[in-house]
């Protein structure tokens, strides 16, 4: 039998992305009934999606043997109102990490250069090295981009920077004065990650629409409620929209995606809605005992030293309550969790929780 080819060289280097655990594992691994189990761990609204989702979904369900819409023209529309933008700079995207796809098969070759501010998001590494990019890590101060950090360490081979905002887990923002002197000095695309805007008080989208290399992504994951249909996407000059959709995945977002975007961007009220909750809820987490960070997110951060992040972790598991262990985040250390905000009741729950770990000290 021929063997197969060899995969990709820098392939094993990559080191998979690592997702929470679900509610049904952590219930069969420590005997929990799925029901009491507070999954707070994936930033999700644990509120659900819009009503006007649930209808949008059953008015296309029997649709479902025809492919969906290519050119996707009314969630454009859709997406281009709500950001206050033309649809001509909208590009829907299979979750953030589509955008993020698309902008590296686009404009990343072999041997260039990528440049990410740590600790951040993850994927953002993966989907570098699986293009050939050398990924260049830039440590962030005390959780801050410097911009003259990053822009000692770009060179001409310097392709794409990414910059999340809110961050993912550090749950703070980025100054527009820092990405608009990356703009200005890098002959290089700024990915600039929004996923968790809605939970800020801060969006650069409007203060970077003339830059013709600034390329903003969001998400209808976190605020909105449709984190099970992935549904992402980019604002862009045109100079950098017609590149990506030159190598965008044909037909990425299902039928049953787009009808449940456009539903829930038809009812943006309940989305405020539940970001008010949230961003209400998140000020009980500043409780826990243990050190914790100032967030702009759906999440707060907590360094839970003398502990470590997986003994804690385990711990709560234990009492059916999953937070994210952020030792996988480059350049994190070994005593960092992110919590989300639940409901009010869950919330309560992990800060009560953690009072009675930090107890024992």
């Amino acid at each position: 039998m021929t063997p197969p080819p060899p995969p990709k060289p820098q392939v094993g280097s990559i080191a998979p992305y690592v997702a929470g655990k679900s509610i049904e594992e952590i219930a069969a691994a420590y005997g929990l009934v799925p029901e009491s189990i507070a999954k707070l761990a994936s930033n999700e609204n644990p509120y659900g999606p819009s009503p006007e989702v649930v209808e949008a979904i059953k008015r296309v369900a029997s649709t479902v043997h025809m492919y969906p819409s290519q050119s996707m023209h009314g969630l454009r529309k859709r997406m281009a109102e709500y950001v206050g933008t033309e649809p001509e700079r909208v590009l829907p995207t299979p979750g953030m990490d589509g955008l993020i796809e698309y902008v590296l098969r686009a404009f990343v070759c072999d041997g260039d250069e990528v440049i990410i501010t740590s600790p951040t998001f993850s994927y953002y590494e993966i989907a570098s090295l699986a293009c050939g990019a050398r990924v260049v890590h830039v440590p962030r101060k005390h959780f801050e981009v410097c911009a003259h950090d990053v822009l000692e360490r770009a060179s001409e081979r310097t392709k794409v920077v990414f910059v999340c905002s809110p961050n993912n887990p550090t749950g703070n923002t980025v100054p527009l004065d820092v990405v608009e002197e990356l703009a200005d000095s890098l002959r290089a695309i700024v990915f600039v990650d929004e996923a968790y805007v809605e939970f800020s008080s801060c969006s650069l989208l409007g203060e970077l629409l003339d830059y013709d290399n600034v390329v903003i992504g969001r998400t209808l994951s976190k605020a909105f409620g449709l984190a099970g249909l992935r549904v992402g996407y980019g604002v862009l000059p045109s100079c950098l929209m017609e590149p990506c959709q030159r190598v965008a995945t044909p037909f990425a977002l299902s039928s049953v995606a787009q009808a449940a975007a456009e539903g829930a961007l038809a009812d943006i009220e309940y989305m405020r809605e539940c970001v008010s909750r949230i961003r209400r809820d998140r000020e009980l987490l500043y409780d826990i005992p243990f050190k914790t960070y100032p967030s702009e997110a759906n999440f707060v951060l907590v360094d839970v030293a003398p502990f470590t992040a997986a003994e804690v972790c385990e711990r709560l598991l234990k009492k059916g309550i999953i937070v994210r262990d952020c030792t996988g985040f480059y350049g994190m250390g070994k005593s960092y969790v992110r919590i989300s905000v639940g409901t009010r009741e869950q919330t309560k729950r992990v800060v009560e929780a953690m009072k009675e770990i930090h107890s024992e000290l």
